[in-house]
């Protein structure tokens, strides 16, 4: 007798243990379960419905519950964000009868290492998988035709991705931030690979391989090009040469060409490239040299950023246009040159201006000169012309200059002495950010507008003084995180005494007649 009560008690524990926690529908025919264990039970026939977003998923409040999840077979569907950021989800079981996957279904789950995935799945949405950094594996099942963007996103550890001759399409950043692939080879039935991200921060990718039978790519030496071998596609972050010659027959390089190689430190770019998409370069950390050829005529946004070995660069007079910010954290870049003939652009003592040198267009971010005069009959500081250098004090402004672009002086730690012109019109956006040593400013009345955050951050300013009474000042917070005790100094019923009551800074009211 107490044999059987203590094995009915046993029972009972065992029952209680793995109880129901929480249950409902997820789809026509479709319901589910989550037992106090952690165990996620999709059972039915048919599709899961989507959720609108990731707060709408019927466990929405348990997500962080779940270790486990099985989809019953007889389910054809996991519906968009059904497991998003379920951070503790290790186990997925798929049955063989689901073809779909929806958006950001599995986005976030680190810890998911063991998937199967089932060969008739023929869709998987965007960011599917993106940040499941645990998964090593993934085989593509073979009816796949489209790998959306940003699908593989973030997944660190997958190693082996086999591509199914189905394949046609890769989404935008579909690969991005995987550094454990060291390869992948493209099959011969795509005909589409985006342009933008697709295999960006795969830091150990070395060769991207393409099918001799692929009618629109082609790879050399595990370079990707397009099949007439005219535009570059990637090169591979992982590949290890120190040195590339861009082959003759490339005319364009594409946005994000070379991005993130960190072992290349000469390149020379063929006599017959003509353009440099956005971020071409970019992140090339020990790149050192690189040969721009006469027929280059566009270079991108961002292009050089972040190519902190870089000391020199000379453009060639063929160049018509250069991108935003195309010197971004180039911590070690000094001079910037054009050679002669040029009818868009000029240098002087390795500074970049406009061709009539009315735009100040770049100032090296490691030029050592503690002070600079802009030369006269500059008319416009370029958007972050100035930007992140460490060594000047103190700049002084010509007379001519009426417009100051957007970040001209961010990040210009030392910069303490200035004085603004009587015919400055614009100041633009964020344009002394993060001016650490500033400490008191006037904003003459020749000033009619002041960008957003355009002194944010400088967090010595104590004191600005602007003289025009109808000064436009950006809503968002000109002053924003300035010094302790900052005070705003302007006229009675200003725009300025508006701004300082708006952002609940102090003001201090100026008199006529002001000297």
């Amino acid at each position: 007798m107490k044999k059987k009560v203590l094995f009915l008690l046993l029972v009972w524990v065992c029952a209680s243990f793995f109880r129901v926690f929480a249950d409902g529908t997820c789809g026509e025919n479709v319901t589910w379960s989550l037992s106090s264990d952690g165990i996620l039970r999709i059972s039915g026939t048919g599709p899961m419905e989507d959720s609108e977003n990731s707060r709408e998923v019927p466990w929405k409040d348990s997500r962080k519950k779940i270790t486990g999840v099985i989809v019953d077979e007889g389910v054809t569907r996991i519906g968009n964000y059904a497991f998003y950021d379920c951070s503790k989800l290790q186990k997925a079981s798929l049955p063989e009868s689901l073809t779909a996957i929806g958006d950001e279904a599995f986005y976030g789950c680190a810890n998911l290492s063991d998937l199967n995935v089932p060969v008739g799945i023929v869709s998987i949405g965007k960011e599917a998988f993106k940040g499941c950094k645990n998964l090593t594996s993934f085989p593509v099942p073979d009816a796949l035709e489209i790998i959306e963007d940003e699908t593989f996103s973030g997944c660190s550890k997958l190693e082996n991705v086999i591509l199914p001759d189905t394949l046609q399409y890769i989404g935008k950043s579909a690969f991005a931030n995987c550094s454990s692939l060291t390869r992948i080879i493209i099959p011969a039935n795509v005909t589409y690979i985006s342009d933008n991200f697709a295999f960006a921060d795969c830091g150990n990718l070395r060769e991207i391989l393409v099918d001799p039978e692929n009618t629109c790519y082609i790879s050399v030496d595990g370079v990707l090009f397009d099949i007439d071998q005219s535009i570059l596609l990637y090169y591979p972050a992982g590949k290890t040469d120190a040195a590339y010659a861009v082959p003759l027959t490339v005319t364009e390089l594409n946005d994000y060409a070379f991005y993130g190689n960190g072992n290349i430190i000469s390149l020379t770019l063929s006599d017959y490239v003509m353009t440099a998409g956005n971020s071409a370069f970019s992140r090339c950390s020990q790149l050192e040299q690189i040969f721009l050829p006469e027929s280059l005529r566009s270079i991108g946004d961002l292009a050089f950023s972040r190519c902190s070995s870089l000391k020199e660069i000379t453009f060639p007079a063929s160049l018509i246009s250069l991108g935003f910010d195309p010197f971004s954290s180039c911590a070690a870049l000094a001079s910037i040159n054009v050679e002669k003939g040029s009818g868009n652009f000029s240098s002087e003592d390795g500074i970049l201006f406009s061709a009539d040198k009315t735009v100040l267009v770049a100032y090296p971010p490691a030029r050592y000169d503690t002070a600079y005069v802009i030369p006269e009959g500059v008319k416009t500081i370029g958007d972050h012309a100035f930007s992140e250098n460490k060594n000047l004090e103190h700049v002084t402004f010509p007379d001519s200059l009426t417009g100051l672009g957007i970040a001209a002086f961010s990040y210009c730690s030392r910069l303490t002495g200035i004085t603004f012109p009587a015919a400055l019109v614009t100041i633009g956006n964020f344009a002394f950010t993060r001016c650490t040593a500033l400490n008191e400013i006037v904003i003459p009345e020749s000033v009619i507008s002041i960008g957003s955050g355009a002194f944010s951050y400088c967090e010595n300013l104590v004191s600005a003084a602007v003289l025009n009474p109808e000064t436009e000042l950006y809503k968002s917070g000109v002053f924003d995180h300035c010094g302790d005790g900052f005070i705003l100094s302007g006229f009675t019923g200003s725009t300025a005494e508006e701004h300082a009551n708006a952002k609940k800074l102090q003001f201090a009211v100026l008199e006529l007649p002001l000297e």
